[in-house]
């Protein structure tokens, strides 16, 4: 049997973001092509697309709130302090960092922007830097909920979980506060659930039957991503099967592969600067009139990777982890 758990951090965990985390840098290098006009067909383009962004975002909500039991509890303002270190700074520097690169990249880059737009406020979000907000205010909520309820039972967690289901669906949000607020309400859900499935202390047995199970109910919720029309429930629904079988998955075959637990111990570092790395190398083959787009792919993701290994590697080289955002 697979133990999923969370008091002991195993490498499946980080193995699991380590996948997650390269399908984000897959995913958004695919964007950036395609908003370059490297993938002509538009099927080909949202079939692929929707298919990831069905659950790859999910699942590092779903793994964080799998990773709650089992973590210290803060005094709030303690809590709140340090995620904002390691959430909201990040956030605000790689903000401004990407702007500032995407100002000096000029008509090489997809979406240019003007000097004006380097120096705005980094909140509301910007690009791909939501989900750091979102998990922001998904951890000071829950924080908030567990001084009020320091040991919340099993029934307490499914209890939050059918009322963060509730406010998702039901909740007529007004328009001037989707920017800051939408993300963080419909992945809440998601998290909780990953704190749900943590609480019941649930394993996948190895056998193969089990797994093969788990990976046709993964292509048949990817089918159903892409092919299907979407709304809010399905969207969620979705998203928590494809989340967890997907961990299935890793967990029997690659639950302790090295370069998925590096790449899961290194996601915050390819998080907050892979798109710089991966579209460097874009802007520089288009400077050469190189629009092969398998060439394209490769390239993104040998830098999208590579790129912030190096960097986190020199960061902690020179004692500035902390300082860039990469955590310790």
């Amino acid at each position: 049997m697979i133990s999923l758990n969370p008091h002991s951090r195993s490498h499946w965990i980080d193995a699991a973001r380590g996948a997650a985390i390269l399908l984000v840098v897959f995913g958004h290098g695919w964007r950036g092509l395609y908003s370059a006009g490297l993938i002509g067909d538009a099927s080909l383009f949202e079939a692929v697309d929707r298919f990831i962004y069905a659950f790859h975002m999910p699942l590092f909500f779903f793994l964080s709130g799998f990773l709650l039991p089992g973590a210290r509890l803060r005094s709030f303002p303690s809590s709140v302090l340090r995620n904002v270190e390691r959430l909201i700074w990040p956030l605000a520097l790689w903000n401004y960092i990407f702007l500032a690169l995407v100002f000096t990249a000029g008509s090489g880059a997809n979406t240019p922007v003007d000097a004006s737009e380097i120096f705005v406020l980094p909140l509301p979000p910007q690009k791909h830097f939501w989900f750091l907000w979102a998990l922001f205010l998904i951890a000071t909520l829950v924080q908030a909920i567990r001084i009020w309820v320091p040991e919340p039972t099993r029934v307490s967690w499914v209890a939050f979980l059918i009322g963060a289901i509730g406010v998702c669906l039901l909740w007529d949000m007004p328009d001037a506060l989707r920017p800051w607020a939408q993300p963080a309400v419909l992945y809440l859900p998601i998290y909780l659930l990953g704190a749900v499935m943590a609480r019941l202390d649930l394993t996948w047995p190895r056998s193969i039957i089990y797994v093969l199970g788990a990976v046709a109910a993964f292509i048949a919720a990817g089918w159903a991503a892409v092919t299907l029309p979407t709304t809010l429930l399905s969207t969620l629904t979705l998203a928590a099967v494809m989340s967890w079988t997907f961990i299935a998955v890793i967990q029997r075959f690659a639950g302790t592969n090295a370069f998925l637990v590096m790449c899961g111990q290194a996601s915050m570092a390819i998080f907050l600067s892979h798109t710089i790395f991966s579209a460097f190398f874009r802007i520089v083959l288009l400077k050469f009139d190189l629009t092969n787009l398998p060439l394209h792919l490769i390239l993104a993701m040998i830098a999208g990777v590579g790129g912030p290994l190096i960097l986190r590697g020199l960061a902690r080289q020179f004692g500035l982890s902390r300082l860039l955002g990469f955590g310790t």
